[in-house]
């Protein structure tokens, strides 16, 4: 059981913690990428009682989040994608500088996280619509 529960924390904690690092400067793409961890959780096919305590105040917190985001279909297509690639384009920047160091590393996984979240991002509107 509690291998399940770390791999199931395995699929939705880094997600969540891109959410939280960004949600002071980029509400948008934190509440996306909250829908995309609520996403990948229902898809689970046996979630463990701590995984659906996570959905549901994820879950919360997108409610809460909602009207201040004000989802818009088309507009924030092109914001997430210009997010996440312009979270590569700086580390990519650094990296071919020759100055990369764990933090280039991280912003390479950060980038790599909120394309997946610009790829899932018309399904996640269609699952829960504005």
């Amino acid at each position: 059981m509690a291998s399940d529960l770390e791999e199931q924390k395995k699929l939705l904690l880094p997600i969540l913690q891109r959410a939280e690092e960004i949600q002071a400067l980029e509400p948008r793409m934190a509440y996306y990428c909250r829908l995309y961890a609520i996403k990948r959780g229902l898809e689970l096919p046996k979630p463990t009682k701590e995984i659906s305590g996570l959905i549901k105040a994820t879950f919360a917190q997108c409610e809460k989040d909602k009207a201040a985001v004000k989802p818009d279909e088309e507009a924030d297509r092109l914001y997430c994608e210009n997010f996440a690639l312009n979270v590569f384009k700086r580390a990519d920047k650094v990296d071919r500088a020759g100055r990369a160091d764990m933090n280039t590393c991280k912003a390479y996984y950060a980038a790599a996280i909120f394309l997946q979240v610009h790829v899932a991002k018309p399904q996640l509107l269609h699952w829960y619509p504005a």
